[in-house]
């Protein structure tokens, strides 16, 4: 390939003025794949539409199952006022294959998959630009759709699809029809979730793990790139078979995702069986001010067979959401447990001290959990475990010379 040849490639997908027509002839997609070839006033592409039926589990999700979760959850998934009516059946799930990982303004989506709900199940359509030349006519087809939907699905398009789909349609003279609209972005749901137990949080690993889904002849994410650019160098569309079959297995798993985290934060009782995924809930609600919630969920998780780690962990924390909650009677209860019971702790005595300080104000009563406090640092410290527990010895040391000054000038008084 010679540099004319390369600049022509390279030309269309940095929006560089008026798209040539390809002089390669434009291979059969068809055979690969079941398609057509469409046309508009900017040009032709492929586009495919696949239904995926209800009566077909998506792992072990029932995609029907996403109209009983109550429109209000999805504001609680996305942590989001705007997310709270949310219609899955005015909802688009987007995933794009693009040129590049790394985005930028050569990237290029030469396929946009969207998925949508309808009367027999969920339907994926995947434009597809056989050559740059047909982005603006991609592009212009896939505009109505996007801007007619109320809101959007995604993974991870807050950060990437979504930011490449704007510069795309900036750069091709056309409007944004994707700005201002409720975006639930489930990478951050699922992290909130389950990153606490799963650590990788990948869709793949999601996939295997939450969705029980296994892809067969799957193709790493990773390779897609080069195999759009061999399709393009070569002609032969054989290799992009898995890639549609990817772009549309990961649309699917959107609308399963959405429908168990939905399920998750309606009924999480019934659908939660890991007491670390109930903790990563509470946190979830904890964020959200909603104490009481959070408070229920510890205490669920400590009913799910907790690591004895895991069990520190969920007390520590309903200790907290008490507190934050009032219920000051319950939180001193969970402190002088994790007293008796967890040796390392040290936030029960400065919590302690707090209360009888501030609360009942009586120094006196402070003054002996603020020493334990210290105490305890100071074996971490010895122990080299300080940095797991993050409290700060100044502080602590700071709390109790003024507990003592008070005390001193409340028996100067007497």
């Amino acid at each position: 390939m010679d540099l004319k040849d390369k600049l022509d490639l390279l030309g269309p997908s940095l929006g560089l003025g008026e798209k040539k027509k390809s002089k390669r002839p434009i291979p059969d997609l068809s055979k690969i794949i079941k398609g057509e070839t469409v046309e508009n006033k900017f040009g032709q592409f492929f586009r495919t539409q696949e239904t995926h039926p209800f009566s077909e589990p998506h792992g072990e999700v029932d995609l029907n199952g996403l109209f009983e979760i109550p429109s209000d959850i999805f504001g609680l998934i996305g942590k989001s006022d705007s997310l709270k009516n949310i219609n899955p059946k005015r909802t688009l799930f987007i995933d794009t294959e693009t040129t590049g990982l790394a985005g930028g303004a050569g990237t290029v989506p030469f396929m946009i998959g969207i998925g949508f709900f309808e009367d027999n199940g969920f339907s994926v359509q995947q434009y597809f630009m056989r050559d740059f030349n047909e982005e603006r006519a991609v592009l212009d087809s896939v505009y109505s759709l996007l801007d007619e939907a109320e809101s959007f699905v995604s993974y991870n398009g807050k950060c990437y699809d979504f930011n490449l789909l704007s510069s795309r349609f900036t750069l091709s003279r056309m409007g944004d029809p994707v700005q201002n609209k409720p975006h639930l972005d489930l990478l951050f749901s699922a992290r909130r979730i389950w990153k606490r137990r799963l650590g990788d949080c990948s869709l793949s690993n999601i996939e295997s793990n939450i969705l029980r889904f296994k892809r067969e002849g799957d193709v790493p994410g990773w390779q897609i790139p080069s195999l759009y650019f061999e399709y393009l160098r070569s002609g032969n569309p054989a290799p992009l078979e898995p890639v549609f079959h990817h772009n549309f297995w990961d649309i699917v798993s959107l609308a399963a995702l959405m429908t168990t985290l939905g399920q998750v934060y309606t009924k999480p009782k019934i659908h939660i069986s890991e007491s670390q995924d109930m903790v990563s809930l509470g946190r979830a609600m904890d964020a959200l001010s909603r104490f009481d919630q959070a408070a229920s969920y510890y205490r669920a998780a400590l009913d799910l067979e907790p690591t004895s780690e895991d069990k520190e962990d969920a007390l520590h924390l309903l200790g907290f959401a008490l507190k934050r909650n009032g219920d000051w009677d319950k939180a001193i209860q969970i402190w002088r447990h994790l007293i008796q019971h967890f040796s390392f702790q040290v936030s029960p005595y400065e919590e302690l001290a707090k209360y009888y300080e501030h609360k009942v104000d009586d120094p006196e009563q402070a003054i002996p959990f603020a020493k334990k406090a210290i105490e305890r640092i100071e074996l971490l410290e010895e122990l080299h475990l300080h940095a797991n527990y993050q409290i700060d010895r100044h502080d602590l040391e700071y709390r109790l010379a003024r507990l003592e000054r008070k005390q001193s000038v409340r028996l100067n008084n007497k």
